[in-house]
């Protein structure tokens, strides 16, 4: 095999790949939207639903937290682990 046998061979195996992925892509489906972050007004409201969601869930940790505490302070046996 010569030179230009071998380049020859190689462009149809890049024709053939590149026919493959082709025909890979006509066949995707786009992603559905889950959720939108656009008001009624047309504004994009991402940050804000990330924050009111931070600030929400900060809120229930720190809930978390305290019943947690008051829960070990009132068990004779973890009460000494907490101290004030």
């Amino acid at each position: 095999m010569d030179a230009w046998e071998g380049e020859t061979q190689e462009q149809l195996q890049e024709q053939i790949a590149c026919a493959k992925i082709s025909a890979e892509m006509k066949a995707y489906q786009p992603i559905p939207t889950i959720t939108d972050f656009i008001n009624e007004d047309g504004s994009d409201n991402l940050r804000e639903t990330i924050e009111a969601n931070y600030k929400r869930v900060k809120r229930k940790v720190i809930s978390l937290i305290d019943l947690e505490i008051e829960r070990i302070k009132a068990n004779p046996t973890l009460c000494n682990l907490i101290k004030e």
